[in-house]
This record gives structure tokens, C-alpha cells and sequence, in this order.
């Protein structure tokens, strides 16, 4: 399969547009806070090989008189300018949230998390495990696992040529652990060099319905969460003899560069603050992945709806980071409440942004 491209024609200079994308690529590499993390975030660029876009260009740039309904709701709402980059920040700009944007945190004092039955069918209690479900844990070097859990870390998903690997390399995994399509399979685990989070899991996640697989659930907590519930751990992992994995592979989950140039849809940039004052995508919201969390859980529903209070259902949500793992959560967040959302990289939107001029 072939590499897919992303992105949306900028307005600025290329010379700006150089020296702003190094400043991404900085910034990026602090995403997660470990090299071992650093390098799979920095892998997972393309996602799943599909269709070849990388003829899907454009020179039309987006103004204020073209715009798209839900491109105005978003400079409306949000009192962001047109263009994504910004020539002149300020060092407050960058120590702290951006001017005139809705507070993303004014949920967090709650110290319950409610689920509802909707909300269980992709993110599973753990009291309502069952024996039949098959545990993958996608934690890297993890010593401790819930019983009966296969292995398989997040970051054997990704290759060495800055792409996530083909679906039938993918499938060749799945199947080489003893797992089948149509397996009931619960995901768990986290990227524990990097401090702990749900990115790794909600990102395997995305993969494992991408090659739609529809029987998968993310468990919701942690392993020390299971240890809470007086639930059995063990060093031990699972091994089960090899099966044929068939994956029918799903592009809905995905966005292209000639998605977002085509499309009406909302756009997040689930960056940090800082990382988003530097540059964005033209009209991207900035909703940081962490503001989904807590504690390493995702937030309960009715704060979910507080944070994505700007992002209309009617439309498509496109989500990106600089790569795309910890968009992956606030992707599955979306999901979680029922949008329409894709995932998307800004390492490849700026790979598809064209100079003016004579510049090369």
C-alpha cells in the first residue's frame, strides 16, 4: 500500500513556514517526555498505508469571504484569525492559553465518573469484564498485567520509515498473537516511561477499527484501578497458538490533506497551548489532550459535552497533534459522545504545504 498525505495550502511565506516547522518539530518532541515515547510519536505519521494522496493539492487559500459554516463558527467562537500561523507571539501568548478562549477545565473539580450504557459499549467497566474477553495490553516493558492479558506494545504498530505499518503487517500481529477478527478484545495498558496516560490504548484503539474490528473496547481505568477492585494480576502473558486475522480496513476513522481541503468540518488541534500558539492549522480549535483526562481515566460524558461545547454533531471533527497518538484521546472522547471524528497528522499537513512565488 501506498503512503496517504495530508493537508491545507498556508499563506505564509515559505521562509516562515521553514522556520515554524522547525519550531513544530521542537516542540513535538517534548509530547510525551521520553525518548522511547518521542520516537513512536514521532513514527506514527501517516497511519494506516491507503490510497495514494499525494497529488491531492491545492493554490486556493482560505480567506474570510470562502469559508465554510463551521470554518465561521470557529473564528466566531473562538476569535481566531484565518491563517493558523502567527507572525507576531507574545511571551504570554506562549506561558498561557491563548486570549479569549473558553475555559477547557471547568470540569474538573467533579470527582465522580458516570458512565452511560452508550458510553459502555466502547469503554468497558471493569466490573462488566467477562471471561470471554481477550485482554491485549499495549504497555512497553510493562512486569505486571491483568490475568489471561496477550502482549502486543503500541509501538510494534508503528515502523521505522515514519509511517504505521500496512494493514497486513498489522494483521499479520494480531494474528501471530492468536488473535481473530472476531475476537471480543478489551485494550488497556499505558506508556509508562512517559508518565502514564491513555494515549497508547486509545491509539491501538484507533488502529484495531481502522482494520474494522468491531468487537473492541478500551477498558476503562488502569491497572491500578483493576488492583483497586481486588481483581488478579500476574507477571505471567498469555500465549495462544497463531490465528488467520481477516481485517476489512476502514477509512472512515482517518482524515486526509484532501479531506480537510474538501470537507466542511470542525477542526481540533489537541496540541498543547504553547505548540498552538506557535502554528495551526487555519481555523483549528485547541482543545489539548489532556484536558479529557484525569488521573488517567477519560473525563465522564457530561463534562466531555462542557469541552467540546464549541463542535457542532452536524459536522465531521477532524483531530490532530503533531503526529497523531495523544489526538487519538481526544478522538475516542468524540467517539465516546457519539461525532462524527477522524483522526489527522500536522507533521503532514505541513509536509503538503507548497512555497509561493520562485521559492523552492
Amino acid at each position: 500500500m501506498t503512503a496517504i498525505r495530508y493537508g491545507i495550502v498556508s499563506r505564509a511565506p515559505f521562509a516562515l513556514l521553514l522556520v515554524l516547522t522547525i519550531l513544530v518539530i521542537i516542540t513535538n518532541a517534548g509530547e510525551y517526555g521520553c525518548e522511547s515515547c518521542k520516537d513512536a510519536e514521532s513514527s506514527a505519521i501517516t497511519w494506516l498505508r491507503g490510497e495514494d494522496q499525494k497529488n491531492a493539492t491545492t493554490d486556493q487559500v482560505a480567506d474570510s469571504t470562502n469559508l465554510n459554516m463551521p470554518q465561521k463558527s470557529r473564528l466566531g467562537v473562538w476569535n481566531e484569525p484565518v491563517s493558523g500561523f502567527r507572525d507576531e507571539i507574545s511571551t504570554s501568548q506562549i506561558q498561557s492559553p491563548l486570549p479569549n478562549m473558553p475555559s477547557i477545565r471547568s470540569f474538573q473539580n467533579s470527582s465522580s465518573v458516570i458512565r452511560t450504557e452508550n458510553a459502555k459499549k466502547i469503554l468497558i467497566p471493569i466490573s462488566d469484564v467477562s471471561d470471554s474477553d481477550i485482554f491485549i495490553d499495549i504497555s512497553e516493558n510493562a512486569t505486571e498485567h491483568i490475568k489471561n492479558s496477550i502482549a502486543i506494545s503500541y509501538e510494534e504498530f508503528i515502523d521505522n520509515a515514519s509511517v504505521s505499518k500496512s494493514v497486513a503487517e498489522i494483521s499479520k500481529i494480531l494474528g501471530n498473537a492468536g488473535i481473530s477478527q472476531d475476537d471480543s478484545v478489551i485494550i488497556y495498558g499505558e506508556c509508562l516511561p512517559c508518565g502514564g496516560g491513555p494515549a497508547p490504548a486509545t491509539y491501538a484503539y484507533w488502529v484495531m477499527k481502522s482494520l474494522g474490528h468491531d468487537k473492541v473496547r478500551l477498558l476503562d481505568g488502569t491497572l491500578d484501578d483493576w488492583k483497586t477492585a481486588g481483581k488478579s494480576i500476574t507477571t505471567e502473558i498469555l500465549k495462544k497458538p497463531k490465528r488467520n486475522y481477516t481485517p476489512e480496513f476502514n477509512p472512515e476513522f482517518s482524515a486526509t490533506y484532501a479531506y480537510l481541503q474538501s470537507s466542511q468540518s470542525h477542526i481540533v488541534d489537541a496540541r498543547t497551548s504553547v505548540e498552538y500558539a506557535i502554528s495551526s492549522i487555519p481555523g483549528a480549535l485547541n482543545i489539548p489532550s489532556d484536558s479529557v483526562i484525569r488521573n488517567g481515566r477519560l473525563k465522564d460524558e457530561k463534562e466531555l459535552a462542557g469541552i467540546f461545547t464549541g463542535l457542532s454533531k452536524d459536522y465531521p471533527v477532524v483531530v490532530y497533534t503533531g503526529t497523531g497518538i495523544k489526538a487519538s484521546v481526544v478522538w475516542f472522547a468524540l467517539e465516546l459522545l457519539g461525532y462524527d471524528a477522524k483522526l489527522y497528522s500536522f507533521k503532514d499537513w505541513l509536509d503538503n504545504q507548497k512555497p509561493k512565488g520562485n521559492a523552492t
